[in-house]
């Protein structure tokens, strides 16, 4: 121990460490620190060495990093462990011993361990029901080098898949795997990751005798450790669990054989100041007895914790299997008695379903804690709240509230300025301000100038840039350490934990903008961007009433094909033709119908027109031109429920109406385009059973009469050989699918050839997708009666007629 009559003093090799990790926390350099309590830069650098200096230095360079100089310069020692023995003992005793330990300690490990109650639990669950298995990550990905360009992927924001943004690259590993296969294991991970709830089946399987079974579990709560009155050490804490069968040397005994499986949970969950006294008491228990299985969890960023003996790894999100591996348990779990014949539950098969209908929800599924939200959520009605803002605002409690809270855990008050109210308008301009960008990812230092530009307003802020910036820098950290919200996908390099987060906050910062109509605005101008799309859906929600929102995205969709005549041509007959046929729909339902007919029919010239051209087959192109038709048709579904509900029975049952009949008509050219790309006789039939239904429904003899004569021609070539039909449709087929057309167009005004160019298909597809989302926004916001029914009857209206109203 250091001479306590010496006038200098200097840091033990462990002290070195704790000021090593204290400065790594601050980011100051040793010029701030020596500044702020008055000694010079070289005293500071002798100090961070371990070299001797004065003791008023010593003492007061400690107090300026919150350190306890005792413990630096090892001036209160830290008891030691019992000293070892020098003989191993007797195997058979050892066995003894150990089985001894592990009955004593098994209803304490149940107790503690076998049951867990988060969130708005009515009552505890068996971890052991729900528990799924985990995966473990090798190397921490905050830690990997890498470029933003590498993080996106080679994917562009407009198309980027928002499951890649948490994506790694990383081997995983079986958790339980990677607790047998390393003797000190330090498991890192977000907040509601699942660490705790993976130490508590670890502990009760090591338990039942299902792994490691040679080993007594030993489960700690270091929180509990660290503020337990008298402060004991962590060899006599532990030692009360199985007193008084067990002494503190026979324990001690034990781990030095290497027959512990020690499990210290959540070293992020002690207060700041009682890390060195823990941190020195882990490094010392480490270290005797490193024979032993040791697993230790904390938060990823809660601090840069250092222990050389350890082998860090990180708690990986759940995959698809996992996710679905959850929610069969948890509601079969919770409704056991609801199960069909083999076992499986109808209220998990529902989730599944609605969880992969909703991909911004099942994105917050990969984190346990948020799952575990879901699941409470989707068991009150079998299906998820109707508004996806109050949902996500639930997710956003939990980890901003709840979560601490409900586990009374105090985290350090490195912004105590910002209450969540505040927090929550700075990550609305973080996220503003990147997702504008299309930065998905950003470098630490935009993050910092963000959060220094906000918090410089704040009561007491730091005038210094350079101070500002350190208190970024804890800001940045603390967001990321205590409630996940922003996560260090490679070193230096951020991004918000969800896509869905990052896109509720952009909305947040829109709505709650101090000069709204100008955020309207600019937002209007990303309407085209599917990238956007949610966060329209997420503004208009949020709004008190989104009429304005509404309006202008309404002026700028109408503004979109104005200057175009082809296309303007083709409003004007989907105008026209909606309103000379009969139909108990709504015009604008009937509108969108029909545009969604000659959409179709567009399309599938475009497919037709590729190959022609002997261009190959792109499943991209195709994927786009079927998703863009069905757009087009579940517009009309959305404006009008009572043709969704016809639409969706089956056709032979269907009404004898106008719309049957043209969608029969549309459908048998549709095929007749597609044969002129893929000479399938199967299709040929298909085409013949569609012009057979067209002309049953047929009322016009004329019509029956040219259609039956069409239909003869088609029959008696399908009849034939496979061959032969081949050469009677590359030869004749053109001619009869525009026979059929002119028909079409004689007797019922469709199937038009727009001849639309490349740019022209691209602009309706983009009109086409704004006005989905244009009604999606209807349909879920506050908006005046009068205001609603207005933008409803415009819809797809041409802009002459628009202007005449």
């Amino acid at each position: 121990m250091a001479n306590r009559t010496k006038q200098t003093m200097a840091a033990t090799p462990e002290g070195v460490k704790l000021i090593e990790e204290k400065r790594r926390i601050i980011g100051k350099s040793a010029e701030v620190i020596g500044g702020q309590v008055e000694v010079s830069r070289s005293t500071v650098q002798k100090f961070f060495k371990g070299r001797p200096i004065a003791s008023a230095n010593f003492k007061a360079l400690c107090k300026q990093l919150d350190l306890d100089w005792e413990i630096v310069a090892d001036w209160k020692e830290i008891a030691p462990p019992p000293t070892p023995v020098d003989v191993a003992p007797d195997p058979d005793e050892l066995d003894e011993l150990v089985q001894k330990a592990r009955s004593h300690g098994s209803a304490n490990i149940e107790k503690r361990c076998g049951e867990m109650r988060v969130l708005d639990m009515v009552q505890p669950i068996g971890v052991g029901a729900i528990y799924t298995d985990v995966n473990i990550l090798e190397k921490i990905t905050g830690r990997t080098r890498r470029e933003l360009d590498e993080c996106m992927q080679g994917q562009s924001p407009e198309t980027f898949d928002r499951f890649l943004l948490g994506a790694v690259r990383e081997r995983r590993v079986d958790g339980l795997e990677a607790v047998r296969d390393k003797k000190q294991l330090m498991i890192l991970g977000r907040p509601g990751a699942g660490k705790t709830t993976f130490l508590k089946r670890l502990a009760t399987l090591c338990n039942q005798g299902e792994v490691l079974q040679d080993q007594v579990p030993i489960f700690v709560t270091l929180k509990e450790f660290a503020e337990t009155v008298d402060r004991p050490n962590l060899l006599p804490f532990i030692t009360r669990y199985f007193s008084p069968s067990l002494s503190t040397e026979a324990v001690s005994s034990l781990l030095e054989q290497g027959r512990g499986l020690v499990l210290l949970d959540g070293l992020d969950e002690v207060l700041e100041q009682d890390h060195d006294r823990v941190l020195g008491e882990i490094r010392a228990f480490a270290h005797q007895y490193e024979a032993s299985h040791i697993v230790i969890t904390c938060r990823i960023a809660a601090q840069e914790y250092r222990f050389e003996q350890f082998t860090d790894v990180e708690m990986a999100d759940f995959n698809d299997e996992q996710i679905q591996d959850f929610a069969d348990k948890w509601f079969k779990a919770k409704e056991p008695d609801n199960l069909d014949e083999e076992g499986n539950s109808a209220v998990a098969k529902l989730f599944w379903e609605a969880i992969n209908e909703r991909e911004p929800i099942k994105e917050l599924a990969i984190n346990p804690l948020l799952l575990t939200l879901l699941c409470l959520e989707f068991e009150q009605s079998s299906e998820f709240p109707q508004s996806r803002s109050e949902l996500y605002r639930r997710a956003l409690e939990v980890l901003l509230r709840k979560w601490d809270g409900q586990r009374r855990i105090k985290r350090e008050n490195v912004y105590k300025r910002l209450p969540v109210e505040r927090k929550e308008i700075l990550l609305g301009q973080l996220a503003k301000y990147t997702f504008e960008r299309g930065n998905y990812f950003f470098r630490e230092d935009v993050a910092k100038q963000r959060i220094s530009q906000y918090i410089q307003n704040l009561p007491d802020a730091q005038t210094d840039p350079d101070a500002l910036l350190v208190d970024s820098h804890a800001v940045l950290k603390s967001i990321e350490a205590q409630h996940g919200l922003l996560t260090e996908r490679a070193a230096g390099i951020y991004s918000f934990s969800h896509l869905t987060f990052h896109e509720y906050f952009t909305a947040k910062a829109i709505v709650d903008s101090p000069d709204q109509p100008t955020a309207l605005q600019s937002l209007v101008m990303h309407l085209h961007e599917q990238r956007w799309r949610e966060v329209f859906l997420l503004v208009a929600e949020r709004m008190e009433s989104a009429d304005q929102l509404l309006i202008l995205m309404k002026q700028h969709i109408d503004q979109m094909l104005a200057n175009d005549e082809n296309l303007q041509e083709l409003l004007t007959w989907v105008d026209q033709k909606s309103r000379s046929v009969e139909a108990p729909y709504k015009v604008a339902a009937i509108r969108a119908f029909y545009f969604a007919l000659a959409l179709d029919l567009a399309l599938d010239r475009a497919r037709a027109r590729a190959l022609d051209l002997d261009l190959a087959r792109d499943p991209a192109l195709d994927l786009a031109l079927d998703l863009a038709r069905a757009l087009a048709l579940a517009l009309a579904l959305a404006l009008d429920r009572d043709l969704a509900l016809d639409l969706a029975r089956d056709r032979d049952r269907a009404l004898d109406l106008d719309l049957d009949r043209d969608r029969d008509l549309a459908l048998a050219l549709a095929l007749a385009l597609a044969l002129d790309l893929d000479l399938a006789l199967d299709l040929a039939l298909d085409l013949a059973r569609d012009l057979a239904r067209a002309l049953a429904r047929a009322l016009d003899p004329e019509l029956q009469h040219k259609l039956q004569e069409l239909q003869d021609q088609l029959s008696e070539a399908a009849n034939a050989m496979e061959e032969q039909f081949e050469q009677w449709w590359q030869t004749q087929g053109k001619a009869w699918a525009e026979a059929l057309r002119a028909v079409m167009i004689e007797h019922r005004n469709i199937g038009h050839d727009w001849q639309f160019s490349d740019e022209q298909e691209d602009l309706l597809s983009q009109y086409n997708t704004a006005n989905h989302l244009l009604v999606e926004c209807l349909n879920t916001s506050y908006v005046q009666k009068e205001t609603r029914q207005q933008i409803e009857s415009e819809l797809l209206l041409p802009i002459n007629r628009l202007q005449g109203n």
